[in-house]
């Protein structure tokens, strides 16, 4: 009788944890996914092909971030990244970190 009990017990929870599982598994975009935001950053510092690539390096090491372009000669960074993973001010402090002023020229969402 007790085997019974368990086993019946073992199977329910299985049920209602498959039926969990469908309910947030669906087709629909889950609301805590954040939207993909494009930013412009004005960078003071750079002088040539390495500084780029450090900037690259360390914006790309951002947990939310997805794609980094930085040019020199512009003196700009243009950063893709999931806003409700990092923020403007995450960039700006990771940049600033090897020594270059930065400063967020403009935002644009491109979901």
């Amino acid at each position: 009788m007790k085997q019974r009990l368990a086993l019946t017990t073992i199977v329910g929870l299985a049920i209602f944890g498959l039926i969990a599982w469908a309910a947030f598994a669906g087709d629909e975009p889950s609301q805590c996914e954040s939207e993909t935001t494009t930013s412009t950053f004005h960078v003071t510092g750079m002088t040539c092909g390495g500084c780029e690539v450090g900037v690259r390096r360390v914006v790309k090491k951002l947990e939310g971030v997805e794609e980094v372009e930085a040019s020199y000669e512009d003196g700009t960074a243009r950063v893709t990244y999931q806003a409700g993973e990092v923020t403007p001010n995450d960039i700006i402090a990771a940049i600033e970190e090897l020594g270059y002023t930065a400063e967020l020229v403009d935002g644009e969402e491109a979901t």
